[in-house]
């Protein structure tokens, strides 16, 4: 999100694609940590934050009630404008956000929107993660959070054998290519403000 420098275009844009699909839009938002993109889009990693925590609440805002609030803040000013085509119902109930840290499971409670989480630290962690949401989601909201949605590949074939073939191959070229594109194991995470959980994981990867 903090690469699409205009909070109204995003509402708009989804707005539209609910009404063309009959209400059948799930909405995923996330920060990213791609160096590359970042630098692609001018935008400075250090802010990556603080531009999504006011994006994200304007966004859902004007999903929610149909209008663009006048609004002066850090990163966007916003005239007062009414969202066309009007959005078709609620979005808190099919929004999801991507979670890699604690920290990011406490913002995505606040929000009152649902977690999606990626197979890539043990599901040790990644339950210690839901714990957080799910208490965090109850204090903020006053009541349970919705099921949390876990991303998992998955390679299906008629015979057994095959498919764990297909999954070893095609699921490692994947991993290392994400592991590339991302730098996971770089050292540019280290004193950006808000990568602290990644710089942390990156210098594990280093060490092994």
């Amino acid at each position: 999100m903090p690469w699409h420098k205009d909070p109204l275009r995003i509402a708009t844009d989804v707005a539209m694609l609910d009404n063309l699909s009959d209400r059948r839009v799930l909405l995923g938002i996330g920060r990213g940590i791609g160096r590359v993109e970042y630098d692609g889009f001018g935008v400075d990693m250090n802010e990556s934050r603080g531009i999504f925590d006011e994006s994200a609440k304007m966004v859902l805002d004007m999903l929610e009630t149909g209008k663009a609030e006048a609004h002066e803040g850090k990163y966007f000013t916003q005239a007062a404008r009414d969202i066309r085509p009007k959005p078709m119902g609620s979005y808190l109930d099919r929004t999801f956000v991507t979670c890699q840290s604690p920290e990011t499971a406490d913002l995505i409670a606040k929000l009152g929107l649902g977690m999606m989480v990626f197979a890539i630290s043990p599901w040790k962690s990644r339950a210690e993660d839901c714990r957080i949401y799910r208490e965090a989601f109850r204090e903020y909201q006053g009541r349970e959070a919705p099921p949390v949605v876990a991303n998992v590949f998955v390679m299906v074939d008629e015979d057994a054998d095959k498919a764990r073939e297909l999954a070893h191959k095609y699921m490692t070229d994947y991993w290392i290519s994400a592991l590339q594109h991302y730098e996971m194991d770089g050292t540019h995470f280290e004193g950006v403000k808000g990568y602290e959980f990644y710089a942390k994981s990156a210098g594990m990867m280093r060490d092994r």
